[in-house]
């Protein structure tokens, strides 16, 4: 007679990060328009930032980003949200600002 004993398996589930918030864009100069935001969350990986086309990751903790290179007077609006292995939040409204 064999005996067998089953081990439970522990599974954590990560909870998605909470979504940001005070999401602005402004305009720096001929060529770059700053995003900021406030990062409401403590388990987020990083942050995409869209401007609708192109998305961009930054980092965990971080509540700025830079996009340089445009041309003068371009309007770009961009929204923000978080993720880790859990999932993604919300995203922000998107807020514009046009350059220089």
């Amino acid at each position: 007679m064999i005996k067998m004993l089953a081990a439970a398996a522990l599974v954590t589930v990560m909870a998605a990060p909470a979504a940001p918030s005070n999401q602005q864009s402004t305009a720096l100069s001929a060529s770059q328009i700053r995003v900021i935001w406030q990062d409401n969350s403590s388990n987020e990986t990083g942050f995409e930032v869209t401007d609708g086309s192109v998305t961009w990751t930054v980092g965990a903790n971080t509540t700025r980003f830079v996009n340089s290179l445009l041309a003068s007077k371009t309007t770009k609006c961009y929204r923000v949200r978080a993720y880790n292995l859990g999932g993604k939040s919300a995203w922000t409204p998107f807020a514009c600002a046009t350059t220089l």
